[in-house]
């Protein structure tokens, strides 16, 4: 807590804001390139891979990276946030032409897909959960070995 609370003071919300703008500016044009070489189909597979693959990486991230990183605002809601936003718009564009029935499917599947795509994402990122010397450490076994 105090290193969190130090690097804050060390980074000043100008740069913590610079540091999103500038990663939310590298996602947005790595989704808008995809986005521009994926032939639209009818079931909007782009969308879905980037939000389940933008959900995982914020989650092992989220799960694994110092507290204190300089770089957290830059990756997770910079460039993961601006990698998978830019895909709502996407989806918005796509659902306009789709029936209400596959508009709700295509958003329940993504949600579930992305939302577990964190869950395995931080548990994989979890130091707590990594497995060393053959064997897997669980909370119920106690500490650390």
């Amino acid at each position: 807590m105090a290193g969190e609370v130090a690097a804050r003071a060390l980074q000043p919300v100008g740069v913590r804001l610079a540091l999103v703008g500038l990663g939310g500016a590298a996602g947005g044009l790595l989704r808008y390139a995809i986005d521009s070489q994926v032939p639209h189909a009818v079931v909007p597979w782009d969308i879905i891979a980037i939000n389940v693959i933008g959900s995982f990486l914020l989650g092992l991230v989220a799960a694994s990276a110092p507290r204190d990183a300089w770089w957290i605002p830059a990756v997770g809601p910079g460039f993961l946030g601006g990698f998978t936003t830019f895909s709502t718009v996407a989806a918005l564009r796509w659902s306009a032409d789709a029936s209400l029935v596959d508009a709700a499917v295509v958003l329940g599947a993504t949600l579930l897909a992305a939302t577990g795509a964190a869950a395995m994402a931080m548990r994989m990122g979890d130091p707590r959960h990594v497995t060393q010397d053959e064997t897997t450490w669980d909370e119920s076994e106690g500490e650390l070995p």
